[in-house]
């Protein structure tokens, strides 16, 4: 008997198959939004969603809307701010001119057409509330509490805190610089804000967001004491105005976004002696002085940093922009020295500003679009990709900001307007662009992988087209499953290369270098398949992960290395197997060898009846190394030590690496219970798993 149908093979390897079919979400929707639109219904979600993160009790807004109560009388309001696109705000990242989407960056509060449309029509048909039984539990928010658990280094804007005068009539960008005592550099991971102090309702509602930078040299005590001794306006700790020396942007902090977090393997250096300058975005509408000891919290590395993330300015400082001008162009470009992987990107201009397009251009000449934004001064924002961005050498990136001076702008300092020129105060104007990257040939401390059969979990040997486990860390940036054919008019499952921008390269004993397929990836853990056509011998595998992090290892390539897989994945317990029925005059039947027991929480061994004297009970086990076998007479099988006939073994012909041998289960067995499965082939034998003989 050779090979039987291919069943429930892919059940029997959730790790290594996963998602070999994609499930067609293109028609799913919300039932909700297909009902009569309320407030109950469609609206208050809406806020829930996009607005009650500042319109709350305790939020940044000057009026809340939790309640049908509170949003009535802001209907009209709020119907005028959302068709406009004002609000929300934080972030004014374009969405609908192609250039980018709502998937590009992290968070962006962005409303679709759909959802303005659905806020325009409930003003429209008198804002009605809808049955209160259709509302939704209302959202929680952990106001005074850290999001990102308890900071290793924890600063206030001032020791005393800051007065926040009333009704000024202009928003305050206060810096205030402290100086860190660290005994060595460190590297920074995470950062978030915790604002204000005292009464909760009055310390979050003046605090709009808050920027931390990196002072090397600590510059920005000496501009602390000549802001001081100007005589400022706004008197107090801190001061305000541009940096004239350098600085490192770490990131901004706004109002019920997620805190700052690198990638595992990446982080911000902080030199030692250096000082932390925390920018703190004020609002003074509130009627009466409010004082805010707004708290900055950072988290440190405690893996070892590879990549420094550094942050690159693309900037114009010669530039003046005309009295009257209602569009005037400033451009900027940066030619990049060395291929690098972008994370966020920060665009920095003043009153005047109005449009931000930053477009990669490639050595080729392709052009790509980054980023579009409908620009506010009070409402900047640093855009985090959710998938970060390779550029190579040579690329270019090129920015066009757009200014407008004339009269008719609501920002406009000058009346009739002047001429504007490039200045780091506020009433001059600035084009910059602050880039977090990293370079992708840096890595700080060298890496290593570790690769065992996937079946078997034994190693450094590996067999030639198997299927193989590599273990380590920093290997990939997310987790990712091949999902479906490279070449679906090639037979069986053709597998890609690079996986989450993860991709595994062995260079074998011939110093041939091939790519090798890619099941799955995770941070921790690879699988793929020995390419065909690696010579035996010493081989090297490299694993570059997507953000350009590299683990190497050695491995042992030998034609054959047989194991076979288990049911949980690890190479011990139940056997990942099937059992064929064989009755005189009737068709086969298949079953699986062990399931799993949600009760006992693991997989188990389903008993298997070796029915009547006529019928033949195969078992078809799988797993891989074993193609390559000098023959058929060269492999034997044991269960529960007694020999059994092997009719197959070699490919499984249905999935990239997997191999099966098909074994006559002895009826010598009957009644034995729980026993041990293993294979010879050419001599090697396999790991044990266990079947349950009723």
């Amino acid at each position: 008997m050779k090979r039987f149908l291919r069943s429930t093979v892919v059940l029997l390897f959730p790790v290594f198959y996963l998602s070999l079919t994609m499930t067609d979400r293109s028609q799913a929707h919300t039932a909700w939004m297909d009902t009569p639109i309320t407030f109950s219904n469609q609206v208050v979600r809406l806020m829930q969603q996009h607005c009650q993160t500042c319109h709350r009790p305790s939020g940044i807004a000057p009026f809340p809307l939790i309640t049908y109560t509170d949003a009535l009388p802001q209907a009209r309001a709020i119907k005028g701010a959302v068709t406009s696109r004002r609000m929300p705000d934080a972030v004014s990242v374009r969405l609908d001119t192609g250039c980018t989407n709502a998937d590009t960056f992290e968070g962006p509060r962005r409303l679709t057409d759909q959802e303005i449309a659905t806020i325009a029509q409930w003003v429209d048909a008198g804002a009605p509330e809808g049955n209160p039984a259709d509302l939704p539990p209302p959202v929680t928010y952990s106001d005074g509490k850290w999001q990102g658990g308890e900071p290793d280094f924890v600063f206030p804007n001032t020791p005393r805190g800051f007065d926040v005068p009333a009704q000024l009539n202009r928003d305050i960008f206060r810096r205030f610089p402290v100086r860190t005592s660290f005994d060595a550099d460190r590297y920074l991971t995470g950062f978030e804000a915790l604002p204000g102090t005292g009464d909760l309702g009055r310390r979050i509602n003046v605090v709009h967001h808050v920027t931390l930078f990196i002072d090397p040299d600590c510059s920005s005590l000496e501009q602390e004491k000549a802001f001081a001794a100007s005589n400022p306006p706004v008197p107090g700790p801190g001061f305000e105005g541009e940096f004239t020396y350098p600085t490192t942007l770490v990131g901004m902090w706004f109002p019920g976004t997620n805190p700052l977090r690198l990638q595992e393997g990446i982080g911000i250096r902080i030199p030692r002696g250096a000082c932390l300058v925390m920018e703190v975005h004020y609002t003074t509408w509130h009627p009466e002085v409010i004082s805010d000891q707004t708290l900055a919290g950072l988290k440190f590395a405690r893996t070892p940093v590879l990549k420094e993330r550094l942050a690159m300015l693309v900037r114009n400082e010669h530039f003046t922009i005309p009295a009257g001008n209602p569009h005037y162009e400033v451009n900027a470009s940066l030619t990049l020295d060395d291929d690098v992987t972008i994370y966020s990107l920060a665009p920095h201009m003043h009153q005047f500003g109005t449009d931000y397009l930053v477009e990669a251009e490639l050595p080729g000449g392709e052009k790509r679009c980054m980023l579009d934004v409908d620009y506010d001064f009070k409402h900047q924002g640093t855009y985090i990709y959710k998938q970060p961005l390779r550029l190579p050498a040579g690329a270019k990136i090129n920015v066009r900001a757009f200014y407008d001076n004339s009269a008719s702008n609501p920002r406009q300092l000058n009346n009739p307007p002047i001429d504007i020129p490039f200045g780091r105060t506020s009433d001059k104007e600035m084009c910059q662009l602050t880039v977090g990257l990293t370079y992708d040939h840096q890595q700080l401390q060298p890496l290593s992988v570790a690769s065992v059969s996937a079946a078997s979990f034994d190693g450094p040997v590996l067999a030639s087209e198997g299927i193989i486990a590599a273990f380590g860390t920093n290997l990939a940036t997310q987790q990712a499953a091949a999902t479906g054919d490279v070449d679906p008019d090639t037979p069986g499952i053709q597998l890609p290369t690079s996986l989450g921008g993860t991709r595994v390269s062995i260079r074998d004993s011939a110093g041939v270098e091939r790519l090798a397929p890619l099941f799955f990836v995770s941070p921790r853990q690879v699988n793929y398949q020995v390419p065909p056509g690696t010579a035996p011998g010493t081989a090297t595998v490299t694993v570059t992960s997507g953000y350009s992090i590299v683990s190497t290892g050695t491995a042992q390539i030998e034609r054959v290395a047989p194991g076979l897989f288990a049911a949980n994945a690890n190479g011990q317990g139940v056997a990942a197997a099937n059992v064929v029925r064989v009755r005189p005059g009737s068709p086969q039947t298949i079953e699986s060898a062990g399931g799993f027991d949600p009760v006992q929480n693991k997989f188990i061994a389903r008993p298997i009846d070796l029915g009547q004297e006529n019928e033949e009970v195969f078992l078809v086990l799988f797993g891989a190394g074993l193609r390559f076998r000098s023959s058929l007479a060269a492999v034997t099988a044991r269960i529960g030590g007694a020999e059994a006939r092997v009719d197959y073994a070699g490919m499984q012909g249905g999935f990239a690496g997997l191999d099966q041998a098909n074994v006559l289960i002895p009826r010598s067995l009957i009644g034995r219970g729980e026993v041990d499965v293993r294979l010879t082939v050419d001599g090697k034998v396999t790991n044990t798993v266990t079947l349950n003989i009723r």
